[in-house]
């Protein structure tokens, strides 16, 4: 059921750590309908009642393609606003080193791989800020399946949906495939 202003309700829920350091998923739907996965870079502070402008637009296009809801997943589930900030997370063997960072990596390619399996549709969206090619290929070979994009950068990276300038995602956007070649 539609009003003027989209969906007539929101189906909202995130799963974060007891810590609130990692978020693992972030869902929204509005019918029974298919899924998309949507995988991003790191997630914001987006969390079960706060939709941030980057949830707003995949809200849009999964309902503008057809679809029922989307999860959001990342390549890191550290939260932050900043991608400096969990470039520096992530390097977790210089930084004491803290295995922590290291096991929530880990728990996070699990939650990643399922989430994409169990959708209809996989769009990445994470920009330019990839700095862990050998990461993004682990994490590429769990999911193994088709994966979409809003677009491509001029080096290939899936367009993130927030992007601005040359590379800003029309509201017209439909998914294309990505594939990875670095």
């Amino acid at each position: 059921m539609e009003t003027l202003f989209g969906p007539a309700v929101i189906r909202r829920s995130a799963t974060i750590s007891e810590c609130k350091t990692y978020r693992w998923t972030l869902k929204r739907e509005w019918d029974g309908g298919k899924r998309v996965c949507f995988i991003g870079l790191n997630p914001s502070t987006a969390d079960y009642t706060v939709d941030d402008p980057t949830v707003k637009r995949w809200m849009h296009f999964a309902e503008a393609w057809g679809y029922g809801g989307f999860v959001a997943v990342n390549l890191y589930p550290f939260r932050s606003s900043s991608p400096a900030d969990c470039r520096e997370w992530s390097n977790y063997e210089n930084n004491g080193p803290d295995w922590y960072a290291r096991d929530a990596m880990a728990q996070n390619l699990e939650v990643v791989a399922r989430e994409a399996e169990g959708a209809d549709l996989v769009v990445a969206c994470w920009g330019a800020g990839v700095w862990d090619v050998a990461w993004l290929e682990i994490v590429l070979e769990k999911i193994d399946r088709d994966i979409y994009c809003f677009g491509k950068t001029k080096y290939g990276d899936p367009i993130h949906p927030m992007a601005r300038g040359d590379h800003r995602v029309p509201d017209s956007a439909q998914p294309q495939i990505w594939s990875w070649a670095r």
